[in-house]
């Protein structure tokens, strides 16, 4: 009931720790702050690499959150540690975080602490966002800001786990997603078969958008097969620009990995990222290989009508090989357009560029 919840604060490890078993829901609480949402009494002060205010080990089916305000929890002013909520080891699966402010104050419109999301050692399945079910889908989005997690500064979603999905969230804007804070990283994905955004079944499609914007990188992209479709990396919720310095970097042997559309003709352009205002739209390195970026708009706005460009690239490849950009078939082209310097640089070989406009 609204009003039942607890205040989890000043604990020396975590504050609110499930270890096996399962099924257990938390909401409602105030996780590291006051009584009144709005100052820090940090958890996790100790600090070590396992440590989180809330920190869900070996276990399955939990929910962190729900869908109406007084299931949110407030995850925030915390100590560094894993951030705020972390999911963690094999048995961890099917575990839902869903409609929390992490990394706020209790009005969602200002930094409190430290906040962030990880899913690491093993642990899959497991949903950040909407679970695109259907039921209560407009309203299971987090508000993620503010973090530090897996040992790595800055990072608000940080997944090294395999078949997690990141979907419907706020990653670095204010609940009212037009304002914007500074974060060091948006999304890093590391592990294998995580999805970010929509699998564009025709249930909430539009939902799982994640809105990526004000961080130094938007998206970090490793592993392999993981998709990114659907999402809007440096628009905030009214198309308006909030860049990131890079918006998406495809790294150091990630391989497999598709950034849009699959083209496969069905719903296609919900499967569409849009990728603009940032400093460089899609940056691509080292030895990434195989890798797919196809249907997008970057530079445009969501229409494909109006030049909100890039500052410098729109596709950026560097010592790689083997990459794909756009393609034959109707939707794998992407629009580039509008880019203050380059559509397209490359200091690459072997690379596939076909059906682009």
């Amino acid at each position: 009931a609204d009003g039942a919840g607890n205040v989890v604060s000043g604990n020396f490890r975590y504050g609110i720790s499930i270890v096996d078993g399962g099924n257990n829901v938390i909401q409602g609480n105030l996780v590291g702050t006051d009584i009144s949402g709005s100052d820090s009494i940090p958890n996790a002060k100790v600090g070590t690499t396992t440590d989180a205010p809330i920190f869900i080990a070996n276990s399955s089916n939990n929910l962190v959150g729900g869908s109406t305000a007084g299931a949110r929890n407030i995850v925030s002013g915390n100590a560094p540690s894993l951030g705020g909520i972390s999911i963690a080891y094999e048995g961890s699966t099917g575990n839902r975080v869903q409609g929390n402010y992490v990394g706020t104050d209790i009005s969602g419109t200002e930094v409190l602490g430290f906040g962030g999301v990880t899913i690491a050692f093993g642990a899959s399945g497991n949903f950040i966002g909407v679970d695109g079910d259907g039921i209560n889908d407009d309203r299971e989005g987090n508000v993620i800001v503010g973090v530090l997690a897996n040992r790595n500064l800055g990072r608000n979603v940080n997944v090294s786990g395999d078949n997690n999905v990141i979907a419907g969230n706020n990653i670095g804007r204010k609940v009212s997603g037009t304002a914007q804070f500074e974060n060091d990283f948006g999304i890093t994905v590391s592990g294998s078969g995580n999805r970010v955004g929509t699998n564009a079944d025709g249930t909430s499609d539009e939902l799982d958008r994640t809105l990526i914007v004000s961080n130094k990188l938007g998206l970090e992209l490793g592993g392999t097969d993981n998709v990114v479709a659907g999402n809007w990396i440096g628009l905030d919720a009214n198309a308006q620009p909030l860049k990131n310095n890079t918006g998406i970097l495809v790294r150091s042997a990630a391989t497999g990995n598709l950034i849009g559309s699959n083209a496969d003709g069905l719903r296609d352009a919900v499967e569409r990222n849009v990728i603009s205002a940032n400093g460089v739209g899609v940056q691509i390195v080292d030895a990434a290989i195989d890798n797919v970026l196809a249907g997008n708009y970057i530079g445009t706005d969501p229409s494909g009508t109006i030049d909100l460009g890039n500052e410098t690239y729109g596709v950026l490849l560097s010592r790689n090989a083997g990459n794909t950009i756009g393609g034959t078939r109707p939707g794998a082209g992407n629009v580039i357009s509008g880019n203050d310097l380059t559509g397209i640089r490359m200091q690459a070989s072997d690379t596939l560029v076909q059906g682009n406009f």
